[in-house]
């Protein structure tokens, strides 16, 4: 009986990619970017990512929905209102629906539309979601949290802003 050394076995086919692992990985390397502040790095896999959820059908899952908030994110860093609303508006409405108000997804989702929308110069729109976001974070997190107080200071700016003064509990000075 001879032994044969050296014969390799056939190349086996390697698996197809779990295709949410590599959204997922594309979100996360992106959202490294963003909490560097380098949003433009950023935005280039987070296209790739929400375009391979749309195209394996994942768009409505938890990882295709972290992108889309990534990427909306990013289109508002960076100055493109009107593509993020496109992205956020629904993203946020679809969070609303399933998660609540008070989930913190929804919330943080609300806060990035809430910052579009005021970029849009439309602020009575903008201050509605602040105050929805508002009540929200005092529901989840409580009154003297720190989530519940920035979206107090976002709300307080926002009314300012409008000469709501005392909604705001504001004395403008005059």
């Amino acid at each position: 009986m001879a032994l044969v050394i050296g014969l390799a076995a056939p190349a086996l086919a390697q698996p197809p990619a779990d295709p949410a692992a590599a959204i997922n990985d594309l979100t996360n390397a992106a959202n490294r970017a963003i909490a560097a502040g380098d949003f433009r790095t950023a935005e280039p896999p987070l296209r790739r990512a929400v375009e391979a959820a749309r195209t394996a059908g994942l768009t409505d899952t938890a990882v295709g929905r972290n992108a889309q908030d990534a990427l909306g994110k990013v289109l508002a860093e960076t100055g493109r209102f009107a593509e993020a609303e496109a992205l956020l508006r629904p993203l946020w409405t679809f969070r609303r629906q399933t998660l609540g108000d008070a989930a913190s997804a929804t919330l943080g989702t609300g806060k990035e539309l809430a910052i579009v929308l005021d970029g849009l110069g439309r602020r009575q729109e903008a201050l509605e979601i602040q105050r929805l976001d508002f009540a929200g974070a005092q529901a989840t997190f409580g009154a003297n949290q720190p989530p519940t107080l920035n979206m107090q200071d976002d709300l307080t700016a926002t009314l300012r802003n409008l000469e709501l003064y005392s909604e705001a509990g504001l004395h403008p000075l005059k």
